[in-house]
């Protein structure tokens, strides 16, 4: 293979990640409907033809953009791998935490959900991409594990999933709220300091009495610490 065989080869398979990083930027700056391709595939440097090799349309790059942000993150779920039910309160904390630390650690990322929350009355796929990709597979496991630890009789009786719910609704609420209204928050909203907070007072009524005494037990300092 020749030198220039070898770059034409390397330029080949660094094309999707080219347009998927060109597509990113366009959709934070014009929104979806906004977005042409034409001026995503000028962005990349390749022909528009060249972008339907990859992806099939707009809905579809958009969605594979949306993944490979996520997929460059730290994987929020992953306090609840393997995870103990009798360490719920423990592990929930550090989940939503970790969750509210990424939602604001990317601003491309927070553009697309703008978009998505924005934009998805008038294209309905925007708000199943939402749901399928960000929502669900959190609810689910969130579901899993309460379920697990009512068993356990660490978490009071209720519904699992109103409880996932309400563990997880603060913090979209306040991301909608940073994104969407930016300028009625005086920048006083801490989206870190939120799930933290809302951690703490929802555990309170979801623990069992004997959980949350030994949670309150083993949070005290002890004497002559």
């Amino acid at each position: 293979m020749t030198p220039v065989t070898r770059k034409r080869r390397r330029r080949k398979d660094a094309r999707p990640l080219e347009i998927l990083q060109a597509a990113a930027e366009v959709y934070a700056e014009r929104g979806f409907a906004g977005t042409s391709l034409d001026e995503v595939a000028r962005r990349a440097d390749v022909a528009k033809g060249t972008i339907y090799i990859y992806y099939e349309t707009k809905l579809d790059l958009f969605r594979m953009v949306l993944q490979w942000m996520l997929d460059d993150l730290p994987d929020p779920l992953e306090p609840l791998e393997a995870a103990s039910a009798a360490d719920f309160g423990d592990v929930v904390s550090k989940m939503l935490i970790g969750l509210a630390s990424e939602i604001t650690s990317s601003p491309l990322l927070s553009s697309m959900v703008h978009i998505i929350l924005s934009e998805s009355r008038s294209v309905p796929e925007l708000g199943e991409i939402w749901h399928q990709r960000i929502i669900a597979p959190i609810i689910t496991r969130l579901t899993e594990l309460i379920v697990r630890a009512q068993a356990l009789g660490t978490v009071r009786a209720g519904s699992p999933y109103y409880y996932a719910f309400s563990l997880l609704g603060p913090l979209i609420m306040g991301d909608v709220f940073r994104i969407a209204l930016p300028q009625a928050g005086d920048g006083q909203l801490d989206i870190v300091e939120l799930a933290r907070q809302h951690t703490e007072t929802i555990l309170r009524g979801m623990l069992s009495d004997a959980a949350s005494a030994l949670d309150a037990d083993t949070s005290s300092p002890r004497p002559g610490t």
